[in-house]
């Protein structure tokens, strides 16, 4: 039953991310079938200007990325942004890519919290209010905002800006050098979580909400079952559970986000961060197995 039919709709998370993916597309088709190639263009802007459309609906319509928060819709708007501008070199798209990176930074922690036992910084709120701390529990877009700030360092080094995106880079570094020395393995943490503070309404649920929903109660029991940072923040290994199970894709997308620091910043140390998560996943972890299907144990 899970996943065989799903309803198409005018969502602007899905039209940044195809027109993102359309735009990668056209220099990988242009010589084998332009024709096929021109049509990922057309589609590259298409998607791109519905997605900036439906961006701006009132955030009470789970149609225009009600499910999605500011970090999350404007990281992927950022990336998209910097396809297009890659494909087209159209300085529209790097001005919309420029305006979303400044919304990122203003959702990044670049300040120790001094009541902290641990200094770390560099981590990403779910807005600029600073609300909420960004988590994956189940699918993870962990990698988005260093992916948008390393194709904008990229592609416009000389730009006002690229000396803040380097910086939120840095902090970013800070983070995954710090965080992986503190679990076994070189395993890297999945987040900071602050007791009290969850939203149920917007989590992946399946069926009924009454069968199988959390209670705050539960959420505070898995916080607390962290690394202390205070009175009401931890750092927990694994996400906190809500009605799905699972770990890898979190794992995943934290050594995506450190694969492309190490590329940004030449950074040999980050990369090894990086490929020690997927070593976790093939083998070099305390059960010494593979979670992958047909790759030997290491």
């Amino acid at each position: 039953m899970d996943d065989i039919n799903a309803d198409s709709g005018n969502r602007p998370f899905d039209n940044f991310m195809i027109a993102g993916v359309c735009a990668k597309a056209i220099a990988l088709f242009r010589d084998e079938d332009p024709r096929f190639a021109d049509w990922c263009a057309r589609c590259a802007k298409e998607d791109f200007s519905f997605a900036l459309a439906a961006m701006h609906q009132s955030q009470d319509n789970e149609s225009a990325g009600a499910r999605y928060t500011q970090l999350q819709m404007n990281a992927q708007a950022a990336i998209s942004a910097m396809e297009l501008y890659e494909a087209f070199g159209e300085t529209e798209y790097l001005s919309r890519g420029v305006s979303f990176a400044r919304i990122l930074m203003a959702c990044q922690a670049s300040a120790v919290d001094p009541s902290f036992s641990i200094p770390l910084r560099g981590y990403f709120y779910e807005n600029e209010t600073h609300e909420r701390i960004q988590t994956y529990y189940h699918r993870s877009y962990e990698h988005a905002p260093i992916k948008a700030f390393a194709m904008l360092y990229r592609l416009a080094p000389e730009h006002e800006d690229a000396a803040r995106w380097k910086n939120s880079l840095e902090l970013y570094r800070e983070y995954v050098a710090l965080t992986s020395r503190m679990v076994p393995y070189g395993l890297l943490p999945n987040g900071i979580y602050e007791l009290d503070n969850t939203d149920f309404s917007t989590i992946t649920h399946e069926g009924a909400r009454a069968a199988g929903a959390p209670s705050l109660e539960e959420y505070n029991a898995q916080v607390r079952n962290g690394i202390r940072l205070n009175d009401r923040f931890y750092l927990r290994i694994f996400p906190v559970a809500y009605q799905f199970r699972g770990f890898h894709a979190t794992l995943m997308g934290r050594a995506l986000a450190a694969m492309e620091l190490a590329r940004a910043l030449n950074d040999r140390e980050i990369k090894q961060v990086a490929v020690r998560q997927m070593e976790w996943i093939l083998g070099c972890n305390p059960f010494a197995v593979s979670s992958m299907y047909r790759v030997r144990d290491l």
